[in-house]
């Protein structure tokens, strides 16, 4: 009898494991014999082939797929905080950290108050408890449907103290004046991610990991258009009331001062409370705000309105905002109205806003609308005035949404005055 040497061992072991992994993949072989007296497998070309490699690649898959989650494990998607501190400006010599600019302060805001709407089961979460890939085209579907829901509901609470319940055109104007007011919010907060200036590029340079679905949720078409808003401009007996009882109020109150400020610079609320001293310029004896620059590079000069805007006041709105620079200038400030940016943009404005409701101002936005009263009566002397006055880049917008007034009202008896000098807009004068 032949001893067992160490390489038949060797060829025996071998052997088995070969058989071994033919049973484990479920193949079918056969042995086939060589020239030099060898053995070797050959394999049968059955379906039992196709299934090791469908099995095998699932197999590969299942190791990626942990690899990956392995590695989200150590590093996950950013969050919402990780985005805000992007924007943050650097700390100066002092170590003092300057505020983020107040554009892109909105814009967190909004992205915010987006998911604490859309989920607010979860309760109201900080942005450190907020991961991007909660953002999502659900995400925006579940929001607009929140705010349906509170406009419903704020509609059903203001008609229960009449005792009657809201009829399907009162609801279904509620659920417009959402949509239009999501949307807006929305696309405020899809800004973080704006592509015409790369952000998303940006944010993963310095190493933050942005999901896929961010994109998704930044082409998601809300719903809600402004064209379906139904403009509801004060009537002669308020805008009589409006302007009698304006000069009833203190002349030092933030009331008055926004009142007349909106009317003389004609910007949007917050262009208005963010104006500062160094925005005006003395010409001639008239007061200009710098409109940025044109297309041909050079600066342009929008007016202060220096005339009377209805006949129940003698105000002009040039004078109250030379009051607000000569005092900003005295208390070494730079904004034009006093107080913090909170007392600006949230106090304030809500409180001219109620002013402006007790008076019958019956549109969404009391102060746009107030802009637009005096947008108006420019359109009736010169269209482009009137678009430069309102900061449109088209005039069609100026036609489409701004001239409601004009066609309720008598427009105040008004005189152009061309000025020489270049690229300026005319002035208003009244005849007199």
């Amino acid at each position: 009898m032949n001893a067992i040497t160490p390489n038949r061992l060797d060829r025996s072991r071998k052997r088995k494991l070969r058989l071994l992994n033919v049973i484990k993949r479920g193949r079918i072989f056969y042995f086939k014999k060589r020239a030099g007296a060898t053995l070797f497998f050959e394999s049968l070309r059955t379906d039992d082939e196709t299934l090791a490699v469908e099995r095998a690649k699932v197999k590969a898959q299942q190791l990626v797929d942990g690899e990956l989650a392995r590695l989200r494990k150590e590093k996950k998607a950013a969050s919402l905080a990780d985005i805000f501190a992007t924007h943050q400006p650097p700390a100066g010599p002092d170590g003092r950290r300057p505020k983020m600019p107040r554009s892109l302060y909105c814009q967190c805001q909004a992205l915010l108050g987006v998911v604490n709407m859309a989920k607010a089961e979860s309760g109201k979460r900080k942005a450190e408890e907020i991961c991007t890939t909660e953002l999502t085209p659900k995400l925006v579907r579940d929001y607009q449907d929140a705010m349906r829901r509170r406009y419903e509901l704020e509609l059903t609470d203001k008609l229960a103290a009449q005792q009657r319940r809201p009829t399907a055109d009162e609801l279904a104007d509620a659920r417009d004046k959402a949509d239009r007011s999501s949307k807006s919010l929305f696309k405020q907060a899809k800004n973080l991610f704006c592509k015409k200036h790369a952000r998303v590029e940006r944010y993963r340079e310095q190493g933050l990991i942005i999901p896929e679905c961010v994109k998704d949720f930044c082409a998601t078409k809300a719903i809600g258009s402004m064209r379906s808003k139904v403009y509801l401009p004060a009537d002669d007996a308020a805008l009589e009331r409006t302007f009698t009882e304006i000069e009833q109020e203190p002349h030092d109150g933030p009331v008055y001062r926004l009142f007349w400020a909106v009317i003389a610079i004609g910007g949007r609320r917050g262009e208005v409370l963010d104006m500062r001293v160094e925005d005006f310029a003395d010409l001639d004896g008239q007061l200009w705000i710098r409109g940025g620059r044109g297309k041909d590079k050079r600066e342009i000069q929008l007016p202060v309105i220096n005339c009377p805007v209805h006949a129940s006041s003698s105000t002009k709105p040039v004078d109250v905002v030379r009051r607000l620079i000569a005092e900003a200038k005295a208390a070494g400030r730079s904004f034009l109205f006093n107080g913090s940016e909170h007392f600006r943009h949230d106090v304030l404005s809500r409180l001219v806003n109620a002013w402006l409701a007790a008076r019958g101002w019956r549109d969404e936005k009391k102060l746009h609308a107030l802009r637009a009263y005096v947008g108006s009566l420019l359109y009736a002397k010169d269209p482009h005035l009137a678009k430069d006055y309102l900061r449109h880049k088209s005039l069609l917008t100026t036609e489409q949404f701004y001239t409601h007034f004009f066609k309720l009202k008598v427009i105040p008896n008004m005189q152009l005055v061309a000025q020489p000098a270049t690229n300026v807009v005319p002035m208003l004068k009244a005849e007199g």
